[in-house]
C-alpha cells in the first residue's frame, strides 16, 4: 500500500517540478510524472519479491536439511532394530516441529515489507495456514486462514479438512467452487476427500458423484476403486491409505496399519 502512495506522490511531484520550472509542458510533464510513478512501482515490487524468494529459499533448504537429518535417523534405526519405535517418531515430530516453528519464525520476517505490498499479507498467511495445521495448532490454522489464498491443493484440502471439523454448512459451496479447476494430483486429493467427507456423514450419492466427475479429469487407481466401492455399497472398504502422505497429512486418519508393520519390523 505504500509503495502506491510513495509512487503517486512522486509522480506528481516530477509532473509539477517539470511543469512549474518551465522544462516541459504540461503533457510531458503528466507523462513524465506516470513514468516515474511505474518505475518506482516495478522497482519497490522486485525489491520486495527478492527478499521474499529469498526468504523462501531458506525455508526450504532449512526443510529439506531437516527431511535428509530424519531420512538418515530412520535409515540407521533400520540398519540397528530392536529400538523404540514410538520414541523414536516422537523424536522425529519434535525435530520437525522444531523445524517448523524455525520457519515460521524466518516467515515473520517478512512482515515489515506487508504494508509496502498489498497481495504479501495474503501470500504469507497461506504459508503460515500450512504451518500451523501441520502443527495441529487448528486454532491459529482456522485464524490466518480467513485471509488466505486457496490456490493449492493442499491449501484448498486443509481448509476443507478444517470446514468438515467445524461442521461448517459451506463446506459443500466450498467444494464446488475450489474443485473445477483443479487437475491432476490436486484433484485426486480434493475429490477424495470430499468424497471421504460425505461418507462420514452418511451421504454416499454426492460421493458418488464427485468420483465421477473426478475420473473425467484423472485415472487415478484411488478414484477408481473408491468409486467402485461406493457403487458396490461397499462404502466401509473406501480408503484413502494410498494417497499417502498428502492424505495422513491431513490428520484425519491414523496410518494405523503402516504403523504396525514398522512395529513388527523393528521388534
Amino acid at each position: 500500500m505504500f509503495t502506491i502512495i510513495i509512487a503517486v506522490v512522486c509522480g506528481c511531484g516530477v509532473a509539477a517540478a517539470f511543469n512549474l520550472t518551465g522544462t516541459a509542458n504540461w503533457g510531458w510533464s503528466f507523462c513524465w510524472g506516470v513514468v516515474t510513478m511505474f518505475v518506482l512501482q516495478m522497482a519497490s515490487g522486485l525489491f520486495i519479491r527478492k527478499q521474499v524468494m529469498k526468504t523462501q529459499v531458506e525455508i526450504q533448504k532449512m526443510m529439506a536439511e531437516t527431511q535428509a537429518k530424519l531420512a538418515r535417523r530412520v535409515e540407521m534405526f533400520q540398519r540397528r532394530p530392536g529400538g523404540n519405535v514410538k520414541l523414536m517418531q516422537q523424536e522425529m515430530q519434535d525435530e520437525q516441529y522444531s523445524a517448523i516453528r524455525k520457519s515460521l519464525y524466518k516467515l515473520n520476517e517478512l512482515n515489515r515489507f506487508v504494508w509496502w505490498s498489498p497481495m504479501l499479507e495474503k501470500q504469507l498467511n497461506t504459508s503460515r495456514m500450512v504451518m500451523y495445521y501441520q502443527l495441529k495448532e487448528f486454532d491459529k490454522a482456522d485464524t490466518v486462514m480467513k485471509s488466505a489464498i486457496m490456490v493449492t491443493g493442499q491449501a484448498i484440502a486443509m481448509k476443507m479438512a478444517r470446514m468438515y471439523k467445524r461442521n461448517d454448512p459451506g463446506l459443500d459451496k466450498f467444494f464446488a467452487k475450489k474443485s473445477k479447476r483443479l487437475k491432476g494430483d490436486d484433484a485426486v486429493l480434493i475429490y477424495s476427500l470430499y468424497a471421504w467427507i460425505k461418507l462420514k456423514q452418511d451421504d454416499p450419492k454426492p460421493a458418488l458423484e464427485a468420483l465421477n466427475r473426478a475420473l473425467k479429469k484423472s485415472d487415478s487407481k484411488v478414484l477408481l476403486e473408491n468409486r467402485d466401492r461406493i457403487a458396490n455399497g461397499k462404502q466401509k472398504q473406501f480408503s484413502n491409505a494410498l494417497l499417502g502422505d498428502a492424505w495422513y497429512a491431513l490428520y484425519l486418519e491414523e496410518p494405523k496399519i503402516h504403523q504396525q508393520r514398522m512395529e513388527r519390523r523393528f521388534q
